[in-house]
């Protein structure tokens, strides 16, 4: 498990908008996940965490042929020394007609997409708002992505031709789909600055509330691990992220967060940011 989507969501017709200047707070008014585990919710996720779940499992048939691949020998040109990592139960599952898709387009599109459409609609519920009331509103998108093994698996697969294959799968895409399916009229923009991408869409979106450029902002960013040829593992498939002796490897799998400008008493609000590599 690594950073997830983050989105920042900004003021609708509900009345999260209260017309406060830039400089003030930023708070994180909702959230939604896609996680390891058949985690669905930041409630589950706060579970998990509490009770120290393990949530690394061998490698799905339904991803790869983990033994083609595994050798427990290092340095086997073509094989790996791990076969098992923290996945997603299900990353082909998605509601097309919700989003108004018909079932040619949505059979092309990267499931990071779909889990960005999917966490962005239900990171506004989260925050108690309608995503219809937001139609029109000055709401931003921001959006990290940096994986790309769709389009290798795809291609291979022949799926990628007709009109749809080769655009539906941009990663500039990503958070222009998300603001056309809720008809949203901040900025959209998609970021690629590797793992810290969707961080960097989190400072991204603080700065842009701030600015006045959108009243709210959905910031986040995704990543699945589809082709052997694009992924990392660590060996024994765990992560010491509090370790700084042991080399790290995270990748996102989705998460996103909800932020507005706020005023007044707020304890949980983000004063200030700055990103660096």
């Amino acid at each position: 498990m690594a950073s997830f989507e983050t989105v920042d969501d900004a003021a609708s017709t509900s009345g999260l908008v209260d017309g406060s200047p830039a400089g003030t707070p930023v708070a994180v008014v909702g959230m939604a996940c896609r996680l390891p585990g058949g985690i669905d919710s930041p409630e589950q996720l706060w579970d998990a965490l509490l009770g120290g779940d393990d949530l690394v499992t061998e490698i799905p048939p339904d991803r790869w042929d983990a033994e083609e691949y595994y050798d427990p020998e290092p340095g086997v040109p073509g094989r790996s020394v791990s076969k098992w990592g923290a996945f997603l139960h299900d990353v082909a599952g998605f509601d097309s007609e919700f989003f108004g898709m018909n079932e040619r387009e949505a059979a092309v599109i990267d499931p990071q997409h779909r889990l960005l459409l999917e966490t962005c609609w239900e990171a506004v519920e989260h925050a108690g708002v309608s995503p219809f009331s937001l139609a029109g509103s000055r709401t931003g998108v921001y959006l990290g992505l940096t994986h790309g093994d769709y389009i290798l698996v795809a291609a291979d697969a022949n799926t990628l031709e007709g009109p749809y294959g080769f655009l539906d799968n941009n990663f500039s895409m990503a958070s222009g789909r998300v603001a056309y399916a809720m008809d949203l009229h901040g900025p959209a923009i998609t970021v690629d600055t590797a793992c810290s991408s969707g961080l960097v869409t989190v400072h991204m979106a603080c700065h842009s509330l701030r600015d006045g450029e959108c009243d709210l902002a959905l910031a986040g960013g995704a990543a699945v691990a589809l082709d052997p040829r694009k992924i990392r593992l660590r060996l024994g498939g765990r992560d010491a992220v509090a370790d700084r002796t042991v080399p790290r490897l995270r990748r996102c799998r989705g998460r996103v967060c909800v932020r507005r400008r706020v005023r007044g008493g707020v304890a949980q609000a983000v004063t200030g940011c700055v990103a660096r590599r």
